[in-house]
């Protein structure tokens, strides 16, 4: 496991691993790409955010779409987006659903005596974050 504080010490600390393991050292443009294919963090091609499986889901890549930005929580539930998902709500929905959200609904509306609103949920997570 390699962690760092910035960019200069993360590629010190990746050589070092890399020396320490009698490994060749990779150019640092190849590291660079490894680290924005493979993790969530902020990365730029020609001052064009860069896209990977962790921001765009494959479905949506395969598209040719850009992905509009969940924000730094949701991005990882993108990952578990399928065909026929809309947005969130039905990623949610599909996730939820087989562990409990039949009984959730009818646990809600016995103990408030109106529905969840699970439905307009999904409706309204499906339009602010879609895939």
């Amino acid at each position: 496991m390699v962690s760092s504080n910035s960019h200069m010490n993360l590629m010190r600390e990746i050589r070092e691993h890399y020396e320490g393991n009698g490994q060749p050292v990779p150019d640092e443009q190849t590291i660079t790409k490894f680290l924005c294919d493979n993790l969530t963090i902020p990365c730029f091609e020609d001052n064009r955010p860069y896209r990977n499986t962790l921001t765009d889901p494959p479905t949506f890549a395969k598209r040719g779409k850009p992905s509009p930005d969940w924000g730094f929580v949701l991005n990882p539930l993108k990952l578990l987006a399928k065909d026929g998902d809309k947005g969130l709500g039905s990623i949610v929905e599909r996730i939820v659903g087989p562990i409990g959200g039949d009984a959730f609904k009818k646990w809600y509306k016995r103990i408030f005596g109106k529905d969840c609103g699970c439905k307009e949920r999904k409706e309204d997570w499906d339009a602010i974050y879609p895939l």
